[in-house]
């Protein structure tokens, strides 16, 4: 079933519409914050930990990159702290393309699996 968010997931599994849902660390998280259906799950696994969503921008300068990187935390340290901790903006850190190449990995496996037919 496809709930079109990670919140009513957390509702459906909740009401019983549906038996499991995959949720991020993150969505979970503010799940438990915000959401009430959330107090009555439990988490029967979680995967390894991944690198976040990176921000995407047109190709620019290393100079310009560095800007843009210091206006963001600029921009989340000029947040009360009360604000950030309900955002989950606990810091900004510039990636590199390997850093996620665990999650390529991972699609290589699911992808070389071998598919039943029934």
């Amino acid at each position: 079933m496809k709930t079109g968010s990670h919140r009513k997931s957390i509702q459906a599994v909740a009401d019983g519409t549906v038996d499991v849902a995959a949720i991020d660390a993150v969505s979970w998280e503010l799940a438990k914050r915000h959401e009430p259906a959330a107090a009555t799950l439990r988490v029967i696994k979680t995967t390894n930990p991944t690198p976040g969503l990176p921000y995407i921008s047109a190709r620019r300068s290393a100079r310009d990159v560095d800007q843009i990187h210091l206006a963001v935390i600029d921009a989340m340290a000029s947040l009360e702290e009360s604000i950030r901790e309900d955002l989950l903006l606990m810091g900004f850190a510039a990636t590199q393309d390997t850093d996620y190449q665990i999650i390529k990995n991972r699609y290589e496996i699911i992808t070389a699996a071998p598919t039943i037919t029934i």
